[in-house]
């Protein structure tokens, strides 16, 4: 069962490639002006941006392991050369990863400087260069899965410790939103319940398992779907029937979402946050760009009978402000 993400948990805010690419961009004359005689990245997540560090100041790429369970840095091949290194991570965090890889860099390289993607209020560490987003849960486009709720009863370890367990790997922790008519059931037309209710309904519980329906587990998957509550029994029993018993199914408020393509896209991308949903698959191609648009840390697929396309869109700031709000669009 996907339980609801622990209350301690702050709301996810993504950061794309592009823009990590452009903000790096932004400082490089910054970092020319350092002379740097290496850029240093901490596998694997501080490997991107310092690929791009190294790009814009023309300084060699050197590399550091982490072992998390010891805690232990050690150079990844030769150490750089003498001079001032640049040690590029992509959080600097509560977590002791960036201490103890500075700690080997201070070993080595005395004189040296520290970049990374993200620091909030919490860092241990201030970087020299960051973008600050502090009250947030920064999700990066190779970490996605940070937002699973497996993934954060793994690293806050009910010992109370946190970051030096042994994870699995990342794709281990992906949790899965599947929209329900149109995926795991032919959807109905329209006119057919604008024409007689009862009749639509009683048609659409009838419907077998489409063809190319996925197969679905307790553990990585649940069931979000437009329907009302209302609907819940009849649902429950169709999906008991078809193979699903073990699927969990969150369902539409009409108290707080309507029935028009807007506001059930904000009831799937709201239901997705809250279960910690790491990609989900939706059959109508607008609401699949709405979730997204909504939850870009979120890998949404718009489902094309089986023929699944992953969908990459942007917000603006009118649908921001209504997704945020909860207020329908006009």
């Amino acid at each position: 069962m996907l339980s609801t993400v622990p209350s301690l948990d702050r709301r996810p805010s993504y950061l794309g490639y592009t823009q990590i690419s452009q903000w790096i961009d932004s400082i490089g004359d910054e970092l020319r002006a350092e002379e740097f005689v290496a850029v240093a990245a901490v596998l694997r997540g501080g490997l991107f941006p310092a690929q791009c560090a190294a790009f814009a100041t023309g300084a060699p790429l050197s590399f550091i392991r982490y072992d998390r369970g010891r805690q232990e840095a050690s150079w990844h091949g030769d150490a750089p050369p003498p001079g001032r290194l640049l040690l590029c991570e992509d959080m600097a965090g509560h977590g002791h990863t960036l201490v103890n890889c500075r700690a080997l860099v201070q070993r080595t390289h005395a004189d040296h400087r520290v970049l990374t993607v993200v620091s909030d209020e919490l860092s241990r560490i201030r970087p020299d260069w960051s973008m600050h987003r502090p009250h947030v849960q920064t999700v990066l486009p190779w970490e996605r899965e940070v937002v699973s709720t497996q993934f954060r009863r793994d690293y806050w370890h009910e010992d109370g410790a946190h970051g030096h367990h042994p994870m699995a790997p990342d794709h281990c922790y992906r949790s899965w939103g599947i929209d329900l008519d149109g995926v795991l059931c032919d959807d109905l037309p329209a006119q057919r319940y604008d024409t007689c209710m009862d009749a639509a309904l009683n048609e659409r519980d009838a419907l077998p398992r489409a063809a190319k329906a996925p197969p679905l587990s307790k553990r990585q998957h649940c069931v979000v779907t437009g329907r009302p509550h209302t609907d819940h029994a009849r649902t429950r029993a169709w999906l008991d029937s078809r193979g699903y018993a073990s699927i969990d199914v969150h369902f539409r408020d009409p108290a707080r979402h309507g029935h028009d393509d807007r506001s059930i896209a904000i009831h799937k991308a709201m239901a997705a946050e809250r279960l910690g949903v790491t990609d989900f698959i939706e059959s109508c191609v607008h609401q699949a760009v709405l979730i997204s648009a909504h939850a870009p840390h979120m890998r949404v697929f718009w489902w094309r009978s089986g023929d699944p396309v992953l969908i990459n869109a942007h917000p603006s700031k009118a649908t921001l402000g209504r997704f945020e709000t909860g207020v329908p669009a006009a």
